[in-house]
């Protein structure tokens, strides 16, 4: 039986997806919570109200406000759904896996870290204003997900896709083997 470890780039790369699956996952299970959706339209009134860019303000006080509790489902709803899918796909970069599962997970995380890059500038854009703290990790795990997002459509485009991140850097660790000497006092 052959054993295949992850390579380094692989677990790097999982270990990222992970991390960033986490924040989103538990980001949006602390939505789960009474006072969330209900509080919704306050948030969205305050992220509004000295929002340094007009169309961010024009688009939360016209579009988003009036809709606040199918938003707030939303958010909710997006964050745990691509929190799962990058942890899940985090953990599958760590398996040898086959052709079809390998192309599925690239394809799960491209469509995950398109829907968090775009989570992460909305919330930029809403709230960055308020403190560097808020745009500084939105901009950051913003170009995570870029990375990963670049990642991913690359395998999947590259002619020995998905084998970039799930397979080429693969270590195989030693098995036993047997000789093929046929004096027994020489086999191993």
């Amino acid at each position: 039986m052959k054993i295949v470890l992850a390579g380094r780039y692989q677990v790097a790369v999982g270990f990222i997806q992970g991390i960033l699956g986490y924040e989103w996952f538990t980001g949006g299970l602390e939505k789960t919570g009474p006072t969330y959706i209900s509080g919704m339209a306050g948030t969205i009134s305050a992220f509004a109200s000295k929002n340094p860019n007009g169309w961010v303000k024009s688009f939360l006080l016209g579009t988003v406000l009036p809709n606040a509790t199918a938003f707030g489902y939303l958010v909710l709803l997006g964050e745990i759904l691509a929190g799962l899918a990058l942890m899940a796909t985090g953990i599958l970069l760590l398996i040898q896996a086959t052709h079809a599962i390998q192309t599925t997970v690239m394809a799960v995380t491209a469509i995950a870290t398109f829907g968090t890059m775009i989570m992460s500038y909305a919330y930029w854009e809403a709230a960055g204003w308020l403190s560097p703290s808020t745009a500084g990790i939105n901009f950051v795990m913003g170009l995570a997900e870029l990375g990963l997002f670049a990642l991913a459509v690359y395998a999947l485009a590259s002619p020995s896709s998905p084998q970039l991140l799930m397979g080429r850097q693969a270590a195989v660790l030693p098995q036993k083997q047997e000789s093929t000497n046929s004096n027994p006092a020489l086999r191993l």
